[in-house]
């Protein structure tokens, strides 16, 4: 799983990019020197000072990718991935070693 950065790891990696530019080895005027200052102050136009523009783009961007999954999946396979996902959930749950509805109206039917 991929950790999610905080508005704050957004910041602090924007100032450390933006100390980076400061760096003996960015300030020749050589091609490769000019190349990755443009590469740094892109992604720092990208993040922004307040680290508020990444967190936006990452809510919108990965609410496409979970749509765009759900509608390239089948109704059966987005089924037995939320079954996968809901057993995952109470795998650990206080309540886990209980037993589930589906054996208990089993049991029911069965007379017991």
């Amino acid at each position: 799983m991929i950790p999610t950065l905080t508005k704050e790891d957004w910041v602090e990696i924007y100032y450390a990019l933006e100390y980076k530019l400061t760096s003996p080895a960015l300030q020749g005027d050589d091609r490769e020197a000019r190349r990755w200052r443009k590469h740094i102050k892109d992604i720092i136009e990208t993040i922004g000072p307040d680290g508020n523009h990444m967190n936006d783009m990452h809510a919108r961007f990965s609410a496409r990718g979970g749509k765009a999954r759900a509608k390239a999946l089948s109704k059966e396979e987005r089924a037995q991935v939320a079954r996968e996902a809901a057993k995952a959930r109470w795998a650990n749950h206080k309540y886990s070693d209980k037993p589930s509805a589906k054996s208990h109206r089993k049991r029911r039917q069965e007379g017991q």
